[in-house]
């Protein structure tokens, strides 16, 4: 790749340390480079998130993967091939990590815990919130193993994901419910913690 001078030296050192792990063929990283970075590297716009726990969950994404490899709010042309005049994407994830082999994909959904008794409600809840953001993910995964190069950072689908997927056949992909809104009625049924708790199906 060459020395390279400027703003753009730390994103490098993270790219090459990820081309070492995982394409230690001079032949295979040079088309890696030439594919995803070109001559230079474009400025890239990621989202931020929209609501109070997206933006978090953002936030620490970029301290637990960082920033090169999470992409919040990241979108999906469903119009391909039609006129794109005011066209609006349909957003794929809340967030989006993409490192070597491994896609890391988070759906967030913040939803009020409903009134009523405890199995009703947590009925109603588990339905809004986790079975809903199941659903996201499961649509999120099949598009990327049918149109992985039909992403974009931005609603407008103006700006693409900056970098290739790798290939799904060997990849492996990562799906991640996040759920808000039922901390206190888990604080009231568990008698206090930290009203948090883990569904592993």
């Amino acid at each position: 790749m060459g020395d390279v001078e400027g703003p753009n030296d730390f994103h490098f050192r993270k790219i090459r340390c990820c081309l070492d792990a995982h394409y230690p063929s001079q032949e295979n990283r040079t088309d890696w480079v030439r594919i995803n970075i070109g001559i230079r590297m474009r400025a890239i716009r990621r989202g931020e998130g929209v609501t109070e726990s997206e933006r978090y969950l953002a936030d620490l994404s970029d301290r637990a993967f960082l920033r090169l490899w999470s992409y919040p709010n990241v979108f999906v042309d469903r119009r391909a091939g039609k006129n794109t005049a005011n066209r609006q994407g349909k957003e794929l994830c809340d967030l989006l990590v993409v490192c070597g082999d491994d896609i890391v994909v988070f759906s967030d959904k913040s939803i009020d815990w409903p009134t009523g008794d405890l199995p009703l409600a947590w009925s109603r809840w588990y339905r809004r919130a986790i079975g809903h953001s199941v659903d996201q993910l499961k649509g999120a995964e099949r598009w990327l193993r049918a149109f992985s190069d039909r992403l974009f950072l931005d609603r407008a689908c103006e700006d693409p994901f900056p970098f290739s997927l790798p290939d799904l056949s060997r990849g492996r992909v990562h799906l991640v419910a996040i759920a808000v809104g039922a901390s206190q009625a888990c604080q009231d049924h568990f008698d206090g913690g930290m009203g948090t708790f883990v569904l592993d199906p």
